[in-house]
């Protein structure tokens, strides 16, 4: 064999080695059942020596001697053992042969672009699902969200493969574009991303929401501020949540200070112990150049408990429009005009998100087309609206006009007050009326103090419905399900979804009728979520069976079950007085509205 095969050489004296081992223990074994016949009770009977032979060994030294000779057979076991172990484990974690080495650079390549729209892909939906789950985030002993938002993770994953990978994807620099200071001083994680990211625009983000103490020492932001500062002109990414507005305010003006403008297209600004403006209108005069720099191609906004001049043109061209928590206490609230004008100039808008949003109307200003003529939202897909006021929410649905919504979520606010003037229902019917049919996929109401005859006309205008979603919803009976199986008049017959949970006013048989008629009309239900609520364990199992995708959350009513069968006895009565399921006219409800 030639000299220059150490390894050849190596594998060949082993293999002669374990035949040599093999023959060993062959012939151990042979002369182990010698030994153990030796000793067997037939031959064990006596030992004493006849005339000219020596005496045998005595039962009571052999036996000594097999403890001894078993003490070495177990030191011989364990290390053949081991040296079993360190070949397995050889063969089964060496990269010599692993696929991954011999990838040409062009997949590589494609990895890294999957494995960066895959981390943005999981955060949307790791926010979507504490959305749907929020009543399961729970608070921390100091009064914060468990749940934070965390900097991708592929980067690392991606460079601690194999050397080949990692010197790939140091090189990647789009990999680490997102500068996230969550970590804590001395920040050494975000000052590596920041020098690996090359010339890449950066994301970067400034959050104190699950641990306040990591940027609200001014030591530490500073020290923060200092490592992306020489990057400032690739900015296009600055979520900043503190504890005051004067913080954020310190962060803006440290990057507008520098000689080169942020490239910024997305803001997110979030004070989380106070509410005020970030800039008085009456400072624009002196300080309006900071705001243009500021604002200039900006296309994404997200204001909490922050404001910005509303009469200024900070909101122009937005794509995505996210308002939280602006009410009288910060003294910083939006005129009805302003709130006009500012959708009048955003024509792109795609998603708009209003939460707790008051506006200031003038004690004579009377809500009309005639003054607020409708705006064509055309791109907007996605609407949410939580906690309005009833005048605040006739305002909005008397211009807005979304043909193309796709996504709805109403939460904490009422149709209507006892004594209010005018009431929202003809608004809200307007607003229904100029979403084109088709369009509209997916409604949520969260908390919503609506009765089954509101549902049944908002859903009336959603014929192509495919996910409806109740969080904490009354007004969902047996009435409102009785209208849903859709044989007195469609309803929602492309329905594929429903999901209810918290909904305590509707009955397991009422959703039962839901399920069969709409199999029956040939349009069923794939997919059943239901937590918290009046659904008995023993009906589980019959909806398992009829819907392919059923999904059961903890029960609100195990301790109830007596309750159900009396409401079984009593003819199902639910809470609008209905009997049997059977509801009121429903051509009755649709001409009241």
């Amino acid at each position: 064999m030639p000299k220059g095969n150490p390894r050849a050489r190596a594998m060949k004296a082993w293999d002669d080695g374990l035949d040599s081992l093999n023959q060993a223990a062959a012939a151990y074994v042979k002369k182990t059942a010698k030994v153990s016949h030796q000793f067997s009770e037939e031959n064990s009977r006596g030992s004493v020596a006849t005339t000219g032979q020596a005496a045998d060994m005595t039962i009571e030294d052999g036996l000594s001697h097999i403890d001894q000779q078993l003490d070495r057979l177990a030191a011989l076991e364990r290390e053949l053992h081991n040296a079993r172990v360190g070949l397995q484990a050889l063969r089964n974690t060496s990269k010599l042969l692993c696929p991954v080495r011999r990838l040409p650079p062009e997949i590589l390549s494609y990895i890294i672009t999957l494995g960066t729209e895959a981390d943005r892909v999981a955060r949307e939906e790791r926010e979507e699902a504490l959305e749907d789950e929020e009543d399961d985030v729970s608070l921390d002993e100091y009064g914060n969200e468990r749940f934070h938002k965390e900097p991708p993770y592929f980067a690392s994953l991606f460079s601690h493969v194999c050397r080949q990978w990692r010197v790939m994807a140091l090189d990647a620099s789009n990999l680490w574009t997102t500068i996230d200071f969550s970590e804590g001083p001395p920040y050494e994680r975000a000052e590596d991303w920041v020098k690996r990211s090359g010339n890449c625009e950066l994301n970067v983000s400034f959050d104190v929401g699950h641990d306040r103490a990591l940027l609200s020492d001014p030591v530490n932001l500073e020290t923060a501020l200092r490592i992306v500062d020489p990057h400032a002109d690739r900015i296009a990414s600055l979520y900043a949540r503190t504890s005051t507005v004067s913080d954020l305010l310190h962060i803006i003006t440290h990057f507008t200070n520098t000689e080169k403008p942020m490239p910024l297209r997305s803001l997110g600004l979030v004070a989380e112990d106070s509410e005020g403006y970030l800039m008085e209108p009456s400072d624009l005069a002196t300080k309006g150049k900071l705001l243009r720099d500021i604002m200039n191609g900006v296309v994404e906004v997200e204001l909490e408990r922050v404001s910005l001049p509303w009469n200024s043109p900070t909101f122009h061209g937005l794509r995505t429009l996210r308002l939280s928590t602006i009410t009288h206490e910060g003294k910083n609230m939006p005129t009805p005009q302003q709130i006009y004008s500012i959708m009048k100039e955003c024509p792109e808008l795609v998603d708009l998100e209003i939460d707790c949003l008051e506006i200031a109307f003038p004690d004579t200003d009377n809500v009309s087309e005639k003054m607020y003529p409708p705006i064509p939202l055309d791109r907007l897909t996605s609407l949410s609206l939580r906690q309005l006021d009833l005048q605040s929410a006739n305002f909005l649905f008397t211009f807005m006009s979304c043909p193309n919504l796709s996504r709805l979520f109403f939460a904490e606010w009422e149709l209507y007050w006892p004594g209010s003037s005018p009431e929202i229902k003809p608004y809200l019917s307007r607003f229904f009326s100029r979403i084109e049919p088709a369009s509209l996929q997916k409604i949520r109401f969260d908390e919503a103090s609506y009765g089954p005859s509101d549902y049944i006309l908002m859903l009336s205008h959603a014929p192509f419905l495919r996910d409806l979603y109740f969080n904490g919803c009354d007004g969902v009976t047996d009435t409102f399900l009785a209208w849903l199986k859709g044989t007195e008049a469609p309803a929602c017959p492309s329905l594929d979804a429903l999901k209810l949970n918290s909904c305590s006013q509707f009955s397991g048989r009422a959703l039962k009728q839901v399920v069969t008629a709409r199999q029956e009309s040939k349009n069923p239900l794939k997919s059943i979520w239901v937590k918290f609520c009046a659904v008995d364990r023993d009906e589980r199992g019959w909806f398992e069976e009829r819907v392919p995708e059923v999904t059961w959350g903890m029960d609100s009513d195990d301790e109830d079950e007596d309750d159900d069968e009396d409401d079984e006895e009593a003819g199902m009565t639910d809470v609008t007085g209905t009997t049997d399921l059977e509801t009121d006219d429903f051509a009755e409800m649709q001409e009241e509205w």
